[in-house]
């Protein structure tokens, strides 16, 4: 999913203060995963290129595919673990859900145009952005 179609789907669901406790079962998983995918993509921007199977996991010290990469990220730690935080209720989704996510994500991310931007910051340009085909960030 793209971040516009994570917001496209984001839409679908309740958008109140409190308005946690009114979703359904099935809106609350759907908020869940959107946060999920969002996560994964900032992640893969940051860290990742389109393409690089491997990435450098400095705590084990050794080359791992970018998707056990992904998974090992601190900022999934709520979606993985149960009672991880404040918000464990409305994060944790457990393990293999979140490899199926990691897994669909970066097969998406492949289409991605991702490069340094400068000032620190990174970019990734889905296909369905409007400045994806524009020559200047090529």
């Amino acid at each position: 999913m793209t971040n516009k179609q994570i917001e496209a789907a984001r839409q679908t669901l309740p958008n109140y203060l409190g308005c946690w406790h009114d979703m359904s079962d099935e809106q609350k998983q759907l908020d869940r995963e959107l946060s999920c995918r969002g996560m994964i993509n900032t992640i893969m921007t940051y860290d990742c290129k389109p393409g690089q199977k491997e990435q450098w996991d400095s705590k084990q010290k050794k080359m791992v595919s970018a998707e056990e990469f992904i998974f090992n990220d601190k900022y999934l730690k709520d979606f993985i673990e149960p009672d991880t935080g404040y918000y464990s209720e409305q994060r944790y989704i457990g393990a293999e859900r979140v490899k199926e996510i990691i897994s669909e994500q970066w097969h998406d991310f492949q289409q991605c145009k991702v490069g340094y931007a400068g000032e620190g910051y990174n970019y990734c340009f889905w296909p369905d952005d409007d400045l994806y085909n524009n020559n200047k960030y090529q």
